[in-house]
């Protein structure tokens, strides 16, 4: 029996492995694991995410020294902008896949219409 599949942006988020492992080749094991943690905190606030140094060690699930040494080579996929960091690419995606709920709502929609008549 196959699950009911969603597409909540809430609860998902598009994780292309080819352009992963191309993008991701120079980081450590550490460091690639610090930075898909913290792309899915940034998908589940869907946006902007607050650059503290205490909150994103703990979402990478490392202590604040071990955060602290790896951070600079996860702050190259994101734009510091004022407190917070930034990603144009996963905020793209984050309009991307709400733009993919209303239109297969909207399918829906119609498709009730068509075979309710309401």
């Amino acid at each position: 029996m196959s699950k009911q599949r969603t597409y909540d942006p809430n609860i998902w988020m598009p994780f292309y492995i080819g352009d992963t492992l191309a993008d991701t080749q120079t980081l450590t094991c550490v460091e690639f694991g610090a930075l898909v943690l913290i792309r899915a905190y940034y998908w589940r606030k869907q946006g902007p995410i607050l650059n503290d140094d205490k909150r994103l060690a703990l979402v990478c699930k490392l202590s604040i020294e071990e955060y602290r040494s790896l951070k600079e080579s996860i702050f190259e996929y994101f734009k510091q902008q004022d407190d917070k960091l930034v990603s144009k690419e996963l905020d793209e995606l984050i309009t991307e896949a709400w733009g993919f709920k209303e239109r297969a709502s909207e399918r829906g929609k119609k498709g009730a219409e068509a075979r309710w008549g309401n």
